[in-house]
Order: C-alpha cells, then structure tokens, then sequence
C-alpha cells in the first residue's frame, strides 16, 4: 500500500450509531415535556444537529442553543453504550495499520461527541489525530474538517486516502486532494472521482499500493 496516510469519517464509517441521534433527541425532548416525533430518524438522516432543527420547528422549543447543546450531550453519554463499529471497520483499520499507513479520524461531529463515541469503541487513544466539527470554521462538506487531519501526521493530502459513507460528504475529500473511498450499500451519486465500495475489505483490494 503506497499510501501515506487513510483519513476516516466517524459516524456510519467506523462507529455504527444511527440510531443514537435520534434516540438522543426523543430522550431530550422527553425530558422536556414533549412527546416523540413522526419519522424522526428519517427525517435528519440521524445527524443531531438536523434534529434540532425539527424538533424546535415540531415543539417550538424555547431552550437556547447553549442549554439543548448541554442536554444533548449529558444524554449522548449515557447512551453510548449502545454504539458499536461498523462492520468490518475495525478490522481494516488493523490491517491498515500493520502496513505502516498512518490513520486519522475526521468528524462532522460536536468535539464532544466525537470524544464520548470514540471512547465507548476503545479509539480514543494518546496521539490518535482527529478533528471535529467544533475545531474547524466549516464542516462537511467543506474540506476543511479533512485537511487538518492530514496535518500531525506530515503528509500531503494527495499521498492520503479518505473513507466515507456520505454522498453528500464525500465531495470534501475529494476537494481536500485526496482519493475517496465511499462506502455505501448503493451506488447512488457518487461523486466524480470517488470510488464506489460496499464493503471495507474493498478499500485495501482499490488503495494505491
């Protein structure tokens, strides 16, 4: 594997946690006095921060960015023990690592949840890089979550390979100089330059090498 670095997205790449936003979401609005709702999971596509959207438009919610923020993460963390990696993840991530490649890990989430769900999988570990959405002035699908995370490990974006599961996202790796893998079940609008894999295995049998 010629390639110098493999940058991850977290959520639906490494840690299977779909259900967790939304089930963080209805626990926080039941807190509050409200009642679940309709399609919740289907509706934000299980990122919190659609979420929060829908629930303040459904419940007029008076609570203040700050104090849902605080909410939600109290609740992110008791609910962790539900999260678990995607399948297969885990196991390239080894295999990726015992050829010499360095790996870091970019987010589109709060810091703390990325910390909170990178702790419950065991990958929150000493001089690991990750950057989340709080340590950038622009998330997905802006590039600039991805090319930081390239920065402590002294490579050239374009001598790095990132791996997502978002249509929607992928297009800041590529934009970021990199070569993207993304890993989806279809093959639905996959953007230019990126190439299409279904399963992890996949991306060391298309990585350069």
């Amino acid at each position: 594997m010629s390639t110098k670095a493999a940058i991850w997205d977290m959520d639906g790449t490494l840690i299977d946690g779909e259900t967790t936003c939304p089930a963080t979401l209805e626990a926080g609005l039941a807190s509050l006095g409200h009642g679940p709702i309709p399609d919740l999971h289907k509706r934000t596509r299980s990122h919190c921060r659609g979420g929060s959207r829908v629930a303040a438009r459904c419940h007029g919610l008076s609570l203040g960015f700050a104090g849902w923020s605080a909410l939600k993460s109290e609740l992110h963390a008791t609910r962790a023990y539900d999260l678990a990696p995607v399948p297969g993840a885990f196991e390239v991530w080894s295999e990726v690592s015992s050829l010499g490649v360095a790996q870091a890990i970019a987010s589109n989430a709060d810091r703390v949840f990325a910390d909170i769900k990178l702790r419950q999988i065991g990958l929150n570990r000493p001089g690991l890089a990750t950057v989340s959405r709080t340590d950038v002035r622009s998330g997905n699908p802006n590039p600039e979550t991805f090319l930081p995370a390239t920065w402590p490990l002294g490579v050239d974006p374009a001598d790095a390979v990132a791996i997502e599961n978002s249509a929607t996202c992928a297009p800041s790796t590529g934009a970021a100089g990199m070569r993207t893998f993304l890993r989806a079940a279809a093959d639905k609008n996959v953007p230019v330059g990126a190439t299409h894999v279904t399963t992890h295995s996949m991306i060391l049998d298309n990585a350069p090498r």
